[in-house]
């Protein structure tokens, strides 16, 4: 049986997106007859070989997102009542990751060779792997491999629209290397192509490869009573009181993940809002598979939308910046035909149009075929 190392943003990431395409990658290669665990690997403890000083990675930012940068270090979540208040969804996250993944020992930049004597295949992604802000060297795969190790890259997302010279000096290099590369988002492909990867296969995020009812089976049970509205933000909420008098007509809650990116937005403060705190992966998939309707700026908030056929509405995060994530929410809204999703001057208008999933979850079914067909071959071919 082959052994695969599965390289991820998962080792105490508490984010729900990001131990979930994990555990989603993990159990569709186990499906597949593959001995696969995922690496844990401390992203803290070994530097970003591109941005390694506080200083460089300023370069990247105006002085405008530099402000604002500053503004979230001074309202992360370190005060006491906050941290304490999180403590129960940490301790869910934990038990949940303990409960469901296979995990190697701990590995560091200077142990990554050892990956090879270990596994025959090494696989990078799937989420933000490739983003210059949190790559490393292990999502680069910028180490040793001489006894046959395959290389391959599944879902690899570079959360940009363009990468530097100086991003491009380092990474184009080590991509080159791969001998299967599947990235989740066309503007990744279409960056890679322009400095001559031109054979990186467009895949979907590993949450799509399982079926709405495997996903039925991870979610928590229903723990909200009445009908309500989910908001998941990662920032500050435009539209918040048109969402707020909409559905407060239709007599429906509005409840919310606070501190989702442990910082501040606006909702995190909005008495209006019903706060969710003790949520883990499990809660949070309940979370959305029971709403009414899910209103977010996540990647991963829109795909479990249209995994479990939810009406949902999407804003733009960080539009402006010169490091904005929103391409993969285009990419991904542009695959299923949900284009009008995003909401930007009529928002009442994307509020009350419902979709009709059926066209959605056709393609849904084709693309899933196409990419677990990919990833089979990628990782059965000598």
């Amino acid at each position: 049986m082959k052994r695969v190392a599965i390289c991820t943003l998962f080792h105490k990431n508490y984010n729900y997106g990001g131990i979930l395409q994990g555990l989603a990658l993990q159990n569709v290669l186990r499906d597949m007859g593959l001995d696969a665990y995922l690496v844990t690997y401390n992203d803290k403890a070994n530097k970003n070989p591109i941005y390694t000083t506080l200083l460089s990675r300023c370069t990247q930012y105006s002085f405008i997102e530099i402000c604002c940068k500053i503004k979230e270090i001074l309202t992360a979540t370190t005060h006491s009542e906050i941290k304490a208040k999180i403590k129960p969804r940490i301790e869910l996250f934990d038990r949940f990751i303990s409960n469901n993944f296979y995990m190697t020992d701990l590995y560091s930049d200077g142990s990554l060779s050892l990956l090879e004597k270990e596994f025959d295949v090494i696989i990078s992604g799937s989420d933000q792997v490739w983003n210059p802000n949190a790559v490393r060297k292990l999502y680069l795969q910028d180490f040793s491999v001489s006894n046959g190790t395959k290389k391959v890259a599944y879902a690899a997302s570079i959360s940009r629209n363009k990468l530097n010279n100086k991003e491009a000096k380092i990474m184009i290099p080590c991509i080159e290397k791969f001998d299967a590369i599947g990235v989740r988002e066309k503007t990744a492909s279409d960056i890679l192509g322009s400095f001559g990867i031109k054979d990186a296969k467009i895949v979907l995020d590993p949450t799509m490869l399982l079926s709405v009812d495997e996903w039925n089976n991870v979610a928590a049970p229903c723990f909200v009573t009445e009908p309500y509205v989910l908001v998941y933000s990662f920032s500050d909420c435009p539209f918040k009181d048109s969402l707020s008098d909409f559905y407060i007509k239709k007599n429906m809650k509005v409840v919310f993940i606070p501190y989702a990116k442990q910082k501040y937005n606006s909702f995190d403060n909005n008495c209006d809002l019903i706060p969710m705190w003790n949520v883990g992966p499990a809660e949070f998939l309940s979370l959305i598979k029971n709403s009414e309707f899910v209103y977010t700026d996540s990647f991963h908030g829109s795909v479990f939308s249209i995994l479990f056929n939810k009406q949902f509405a999407v804003y733009e995060r960080d539009k402006s910046g010169t490091t904005s994530k929103n391409s993969r929410m285009y990419d991904l809204l542009s695959i299923f035909g949900l284009d009008s999703r995003m909401i930007r001057d009529d928002h009442k208008k994307v509020l009350e149009n419902k979709i009709d999933f059926s066209n959605v979850n056709e393609i849904l079914e084709k693309k899933r075929i196409e990419s677990w067909t990919w990833l089979k071959d990628a990782v059965d071919s000598q």
